[in-house]
């Protein structure tokens, strides 16, 4: 049967799809717009911690472009917002920012799938689906058998594989990229969705667009879809 493109710009209802829901929490944003100060203000902390006066000396460089705003020092405010102070934060020009999973279970449930986040200052700059900074890692412990390892790897140069560990490495612009590109990993290897349909349909545009808000294939409860596919899979 010919499977039309609308079908495949989400190929799972994403109204229905969450049937017994993994207890995503919906308050719980990811980029939620209080300042940092003000977060640990509600939370009975003093805004004036270690992390809030490594931010004000923070040397990572920032890009004026139009891609400026996906870039390592732009990010790393959304990135505490949403998980909290990182486990490790070196603050010079070309250095990074890491949490990890005990830490990002705690202040993040939709984003519990990945076995630590990084924001790398490296300006790493990815022009597949279309230019963007990828200064975002995620890492996602799953075994990929050696004969689905070419069509994961295929899908997209922004994904890597640490054959040893076990660990898929994930770059994007932000966290919403992140579990875009998870979730067409997890249809890959459970065998959902084909490699030639990901290139022919532009699922990985399509994918990562889901989730962004000024997009026309925006839907509104695309995180939970994404997040609720992974972990049926496994991956939280």
């Amino acid at each position: 049967m010919e499977i039309t493109e609308n079908e495949h710009i989400n190929p799972y209802p994403v109204d229905n799809l969450y049937d017994t829901n993994p207890q995503l929490n919906d308050d719980q944003g990811l980029t939620d717009p209080y300042i940092y100060g003000q977060m640990h203000e509600r939370n009975g902390q003093s805004s004036e911690n270690e992390t809030a006066t490594r931010l004000k000396s923070l040397k990572w460089s920032v890009d004026s472009s139009f891609i400026g705003r996906d870039c390592a020092s732009r990010q790393i405010y959304n990135l505490i917002n949403s998980l909290g102070d990182p486990n490790v934060f070196l603050t010079e020009k070309g250095e990074f920012a890491m949490w990890k999973n005990e830490k990002i279970r705690k202040n993040n449930k939709n984003l519990a799938m990945f076995e630590r986040i990084e924001v790398w200052d490296d300006n790493v700059i990815s022009e597949f689906p279309f230019e963007h900074y990828a200064s975002l890692i995620g890492y996602f412990k799953v075994n990929i058998p050696i004969e689905k390892l070419t069509k994961v790897l295929s899908m997209s140069l922004n994904v890597s594989y640490d054959v040893p560990a076990k660990t898929l490495k994930i770059r994007g612009r932000n966290v919403y990229d992140l579990i875009a590109l998870t979730t067409l990993v997890c249809l890959i290897l459970n065998e959902e969705v084909k490699l030639e349909n990901i290139k022919k349909y532009k699922l990985v545009y399509k994918y990562m667009a889901t989730l962004q808000k000024e997009s026309k294939y925006y839907k509104k409860n695309g995180l939970k879809s994404f997040v609720y596919k992974i972990w049926q899979f496994g991956g939280v």
